[in-house]
């Protein structure tokens, strides 16, 4: 038992590392982009953002199957050509439904809603290939390889954001771009690194095809649930995003984007539990449970006691979005 806890800390504090710099970037993308690019030009980038979280449903959980069924597996243990055909094939569908979202985007009227949905198309492209592989190293348990992805992707998005900002860009479809760069450059590292899984020689047969609609039948379900778990705040944004202004949209969106940054410690630990329980013996996990429980109802009641302080400063920071804070309270 102790060397499992070991091991398991071992890989939540690789993938906490990585987490805390998601949550610094999701600290700075929220408290500083609406100083920097105004209201309205915040708005349409929480636009962006908001269409880029349903894009990912896309996949139709395609991946989310290939978690369930080997999470748990040794990497070393997976069949090569099956997994670059899952891959080849589910590349191909995710860059086809970019195509046919960008052509519907061409019928809407105002060209920066325009361009908040064709973006977010093309980024669900590049994330939903991507999210294949990060998925094999969450299953497998290869949470370094996992972490230093995260990590590349949001030093990347920094970096861009900063040089952006300080060779005068203000605009919101510049920080759409640096996020673009970051994920692909992320997306080219992550297959290089799990070339040999993803990049070998692919022979599409009937085994292919049963395999790609046995993980779908199975992850869909888990998107099902996913999906119902985002609408259960979402659907008020998407009231907000057809009756009311953009600008509404970005200052109720704003103090969704503060609650949601504390979900990243919730998904550290989720990133890790998974496949260590898959490999861990029944009668071990009651004990195990016990164990994480006590530590969550911990982070849960820092959470709920930060809201105070936390509404107090973003007032005070960020005054044009004052009258969003009062939701904070029922976010958390």
């Amino acid at each position: 038992m102790k060397a499992d806890a070991r091991r398991f800390l071992v890989r939540a504090s690789q993938s906490g590392a990585s987490n805390a710099l998601a949550f610094l970037v999701s600290m700075a993308t929220t408290l500083v982009l609406p100083k920097l690019l105004g209201v309205e030009d915040y708005s349409l980038w929480q636009l962006y953002v908001f269409f880029l979280g349903y894009f990912g449903v896309l996949q139709f959980g395609w991946t989310d199957g290939i978690y369930l069924r080997y999470g748990g597996r040794l990497y070393a243990e997976l069949d090569r050509p099956m997994f670059a055909a899952q891959f080849r094939l589910l590349a191909a569908s995710q860059v086809l439904i970019a195509v046919l979202i960008v052509l519907l985007a061409m019928l809407v009227p105002e060209p920066d809603r325009a361009y908040s949905v064709t973006m977010p198309a093309l980024t669900t492209a590049v994330l939903g290939t991507r999210t294949f592989v990060l998925l094999v190293y969450q299953a497998t348990n290869l949470i370094g390889h996992y972490a230093r992805v995260l990590v590349l992707e949001s030093s990347l998005f920094i970096v861009a954001t900063l040089v952006y900002f300080l060779s005068g860009g203000r605009g919101f479809e510049g920080v759409v771009a640096c996020d673009l760069l970051a994920r692909t450059i992320s997306l080219v590292v992550a297959v290089i690194w799990s070339r040999d899984l993803v990049l070998g020689r692919v022979r599409l047969s009937k085994a292919v095809f049963a395999e790609a609609w046995q993980n779908l039948s199975v992850g869909i379900k888990l998107m099902i649930a996913n999906l119902a778990s985002i609408l259960m705040v979402g659907i008020v944004r998407f009231a907000i995003e057809q009756h009311w202004d953009v600008t509404t949209f970005g200052k109720v969106s704003l103090a969704l984007s503060v609650s949601n940054i504390f979900m990243v410690s919730v998904s550290a630990v989720g990133v890790v539990v998974f496949p260590t329980l898959r490999r861990i013996a029944a009668e071990r996990k009651p004990a195990l449970f016990l164990a994480l429980r006590a530590g969550f109802m911990a982070v849960a009641v820092l959470m709920l006691l930060l809201y105070f302080p936390m509404r107090t400063a973003l007032a005070f920071w960020l005054p044009d979005y004052r009258d969003a804070l009062v939701y904070l309270g029922l976010l958390f």
